[in-house]
């Protein structure tokens, strides 16, 4: 096997081992047996569980991106973010243990500069979602109020689903009937229309 094809066989057995049994439960031992491989050679390809942790983030950014890419630019901006929070609905529905991870990122000091670089990539994934743009694009149309701060508003747009999406994930015995979609999509709605004009 060459290296980049262990490198991903090692980064979604991981994806495997953290959705079983949780980030804190899985050694890199248990990785190594479950890649069938030595933890010498886990450890070549990454140095630490942050660093395989990290990986799985920016791929469900790059994920979450391809969907996002395919908004079609010539929808009205209310129209565009209305898309863009049914891709984040859908990308939750199709791959909740992704979503979860871009949601409960972990935040804490970090002085490894490799793992410090792809908390950089994961940056650069959130900033490059154009939410602020399509807000203040549809305020400059008139359908949304003019007294919103873009920035702001997009900040608490993604708060606010972050947290909708973590009781989805963890605590969906508090969501009536436990109708999980039903609850994303009035959700999004009142997101939607505290915005509009």
């Amino acid at each position: 096997m060459d290296k980049t094809k262990r490198k991903a066989h090692i980064l979604k057995v991981a994806k495997t081992c953290f959705e079983e049994h949780g980030f804190n439960q899985t050694s890199m031992d248990y990785l190594a047996q479950q890649c069938d491989l030595t933890k010498r050679t886990v450890y070549k390809y990454y140095r630490s569980k942050d660093e395989l942790y990290f990986d799985l983030v920016c791929e469900s950014f790059k994920k979450f991106e391809s969907k996002y890419l395919t908004i079609d630019a010539s929808m009205s901006a209310l129209d565009q973010i209305n898309t863009l929070m049914d891709c984040y609905i859908e990308f939750f529905e199709e791959s909740p243990f992704l979503a979860n991870l871009m949601v409960t990122r972990k935040v804490y000091e970090q002085e490894d500069p490799l793992v410090l670089e792809k908390i950089a990539r994961i940056e650069a994934y959130a900033k490059g979602i154009p939410l602020p743009e399509l807000i203040d694009k549809g305020i400059q149309e008139g359908h949304l109020r003019d007294d919103i701060d873009p920035y702001q508003q997009a900040l608490i747009i993604w708060g606010a689903l972050h947290g909708v999406i973590e009781i989805a994930v963890n605590k969906t015995r508090l969501i009536e009937n436990r109708d999980v979609k039903s609850f994303l999509l009035r959700s999004k709605a009142m997101l939607i229309q505290s915005m509009q004009r």
